[in-house]
């Protein structure tokens, strides 16, 4: 792995920091005029939060606007603290969901003219949140492959688990731009009883 690249979400907690996290309140209006949404419901001894990142934040910390190309990222964050194993799959949390390599796809792409045709490639600049450097700096623009991009996506998307007792889980989620009033829906399953523990947040 390159020096400049990093596996952890420190990037987003620095373009987070003056933004809190209240439960069942919204924050303030980004730069791009919409709300950033922040929730956090607790059940069952387990709590899931979510952080909607505004236009402002995902500049800092993608150095693109996600939303203007059709991907809201979300940082969720699931914590157990109950008794109980759950499992959480992407694939049970909403109807808007995008994978990460598709997200990276529609974040990066640039139209290209190749033999007379226009193909698309993920050929740009490296990602904010893949950059060792300090909070606020702007790294001079470094070329970058498209299967590092896609990969960095992958790597810091949350991940398909099973949750232990005591056990947290957090990453990206990428979704479709949510309508405002929007809510978000996330499903564990009791891993022992096959249950669902569904929570609903704003």
């Amino acid at each position: 792995m390159k020096t400049w690249q990093i596996p952890l979400l420190c990037r987003c907690v620095l373009a987070l920091s003056s933004v809190s996290c209240a439960v069942l309140q919204r924050s303030e209006p980004s730069g791009s005029g919409q709300t950033a949404p922040s929730g956090r419901v607790e059940k069952a001894g387990v709590s899931v939060s979510v952080q909607v990142i505004g236009a402002d934040e995902a500049g800092d910390i993608f150095g693109v606007n996600l939303v203007q190309r059709g991907v809201q990222p979300l940082l969720l964050e699931i914590r157990n603290g109950s008794g109980r194993q759950y499992r959480f799959a992407k694939a049970n949390v909403d109807e808007r969901y995008i994978p990460a390599a598709t997200a990276a796809r529609k974040a990066y792409e640039h139209p290209l003219l190749v033999g007379g045709q226009v193909i698309k490639r993920i050929v740009g600049s490296v990602p904010d949140f893949m950059v060792r450097s300090g909070a606020r700096h702007k790294p001079p623009p470094r070329p970058i492959f498209n299967r590092t991009i896609q990969e960095s996506f992958v790597k810091e998307e949350i991940a398909d688990a099973e949750i232990g007792p005591n056990g947290s889980l957090k990453g990206f989620l990428y979704v479709r731009p949510l309508e405002p009033g929007a809510h978000l829906s996330v499903k564990l399953i009791d891993v022992q009883t096959q249950e669902p523990l569904a929570f609903d947040l704003p």
